[in-house]
């Protein structure tokens, strides 16, 4: 009898365990998913030569990655996290400074780390091996 027990209370862990994975999986990509679009229009933005624009934007990008990173911190590599913030500071100053090829290759970076969390947080038999 107690054997039941406890194979139920562990089947339940790993149910609530998995709808955790998934749930957080979904809201970190809905969240990098956003970020992207910010950063396309930082882009256009750079290629126009809209500068005041630019860094108008790259500081709202930053300041909302500042709010979002205390979730994110839970679910995803510090280091990971550190980089973005790092990489987001940057784009803000090259931005603010009106240099392009730093500006867009900071952009890139951003959106190299991006496409590097997605992929690695997504469920798959590659990320789990």
């Amino acid at each position: 009898m107690i054997y039941i027990k406890n194979t139920m209370i562990i089947s339940i862990v790993f149910f609530i365990m998995l709808f955790f994975i998934y749930f957080s999986e979904k809201s970190i990509n809905i969240i990098l998913s956003n970020f992207e679009k910010k950063l396309d229009e930082i882009e256009l933005l750079l290629n126009d030569k809209e500068y005041e624009t630019a860094t108008t934007k790259s500081n709202e990008l930053y300041d909302l990655w500042k709010k979002e990173v205390v979730h994110i911190h839970m679910i995803l590599n510090h280091s990971d996290t550190n980089v973005m913030t790092e990489e987001i500071l940057k784009l803000t100053q090259y931005t603010e400074e009106k240099e392009d090829a730093e500006s867009l290759a900071s952009l890139h970076h951003v959106k190299s780390l991006i496409d590097r969390i997605i992929n690695g947080q997504s469920i798959s038999a590659e990320n789990i091996l």
